[in-house]
């Protein structure tokens, strides 16, 4: 299975996620509507749905969220419990709410927001679909009216930032650009990028694997058929790890730092190349201040302790928590989990966690011990113990892709290419040994 192959069997697989998300977003608003959430009742309705552990979370936590407002009592650990697939997913999810409640710098008026609705025109687009959410923003696929209907991703913002400001000086094949942006009379902020695909690192994660961010010790790569696919994935890998510590590393360059890497915010474009989005959290050191958050499983220690503390302050943080980052995704990856998991999730200290570490697949042949090592430097948990920057990381990434550890990896992991070179060799060797044989006989009987 070739690369472009395996991208394309990733990108297929990608089409029913998006399916099964867009199906889940209209259960959601149906929910809200007539406040009558059962995660449990919809999987057993549409068994299909569960294979989108992405859509499963979005689900249970917006029936956990609902029915926390509704003023139930009920525990929320149990609730997590019913669903085994993505119950560290949720868990998570669920435990940074909490934290964020308890946090009043935190809080947002989303109850107060009128958010666009598919189908219908808003600022001059036309909303095609939902594209996700986070706490802050809302991002559609629409088309863009005075343009002739051209397709383009709107993220509509209801707190301001200054990620428009951050995209607008960027300029880098691995960062998303931006059209335009806009000031709605609701208040929100209106960014227009192009539109550059739906298929992401976590598509990529779900489709190889089944699962992303979940439990995964019985998880088998369900994409990779044979050997080669196995090796192509390990090269492609490596390869987006790098690609994207080159555009980090021009973000550092410039004095931004990104703060919120992730797989759902890679895009993967047709080309295969990753391209970084989302800089609503970003950190611009020329800015007098930063907005702090992130995504929990992605956080550095340091950041953690920014976030969830009261005390922290988003200027201690330098490029070695990107750095972190990073190796949290290539982690996941090249072996299919986390990197870190909670001791005990029911008592989970956010600002002070202390993750237990899940070791490396040892059962995976193609993952050498120079692979491990890079990426187990990127997830030490003091700064001064990982690579000082992106570009070191990139080097060193480098140093796992040189000509000889790939076909190595290769010769490793494909019965098919050990047969083709093991059945070259010894036609080398006969030919060697032929021509010995007549050499010796031509000397013996000149």
């Amino acid at each position: 299975m070739s690369a472009h192959r395996f991208l394309g069997l990733a990108n297929r697989l990608a089409a029913d996620s998006e399916m099964a998300m867009s199906f889940s977003l209209e259960l959601i608003e149906r929910w809200r509507r007539h406040n009558n959430p059962d995660t449990s009742d919809v999987l057993s309705a549409y068994p299909g749905l569960a294979r989108c552990k992405r859509a499963v979370v979005d689900l249970a936590y917006e029936e956990f969220c609902l029915r926390l407002e509704s003023g139930e009592d009920f525990d929320w650990v149990d609730f997590c419990q019913r669903f085994p697939d993505v119950e560290d997913s949720l868990q998570r999810r669920i435990a940074v709410h909490l934290a964020l409640d308890e946090n009043p710098s935190f809080q947002v008026q989303e109850d107060k927001m009128t958010w666009p609705r598919v189908g219908k025109v808003f600022a001059g687009y036309e909303i095609i679909g939902e594209i996700g959410r986070g706490s802050f923003a809302r991002v559609y696929q629409a088309k863009e009216i005075a343009l002739g209907g051209r397709p383009v991703v709107i993220k509509v913002c209801m707190q301001a930032s200054n990620e428009a400001q951050t995209l607008g000086k960027l300029k880098h094949r691995n960062i998303v650009p931006v059209h335009s942006v806009q000031e709605a009379e609701s208040g929100v902020t209106i960014l227009c990028m192009p539109f550059l695909g739906m298929f992401t690192l976590a598509d990529l994660l779900e489709t190889t694997y089944g699962l992303h961010a979940s439990r995964v010790e019985q998880s088998e790569d369900r994409s990779q058929t044979n050997g080669y696919g196995k090796v192509a994935h390990v090269n492609y890998a490596l390869e987006t790890g790098i690609q994207l510590c080159e555009a980090i590393q021009y973000l550092h360059d410039q004095g931004v730092l990104h703060l919120d890497l992730k797989p759902s915010n890679i895009l993967v474009d047709n080309e295969q190349k990753p391209i970084v989005l989302d800089f609503n959290l970003s950190f611009d050191r020329t800015g007098l201040d930063g907005r702090t958050g992130g995504t929990f499983c992605y956080m550095s220690p340091e950041q953690r302790q920014v976030v969830f503390s009261r005390e922290g302050n988003v200027r201690q943080l330098d490029v070695r928590t990107d750095v972190f980052s990073i190796g949290v995704i290539l982690f996941e990856l090249l072996n299919g989990r986390l990197p870190f998991g909670d001791k005990e999730t029911q008592e989970v200290d956010l600002a002070g966690y202390d993750p237990v570490r899940h070791p490396w697949n040892h059962k995976n042949r193609l993952l050498s011990k120079g692979i491990m090592k890079v990426i187990d430097q990127c997830l030490e948990q003091e700064p001064t113990q990982r690579y000082s920057s992106a570009s070191e990381l990139a080097s060193a990434l480098r140093s796992q892709q040189t000509w000889f550890r790939r076909c190595y990896r290769r010769f490793c992991g494909d019965p098919g290419f050990q047969k083709m070179v093991v059945g070259s060799s010894a036609l080398v060797l006969t030919a060697m040994a032929y021509i010995v044989y007549a050499v010796e006989l031509y000397r013996i009987f000149p």
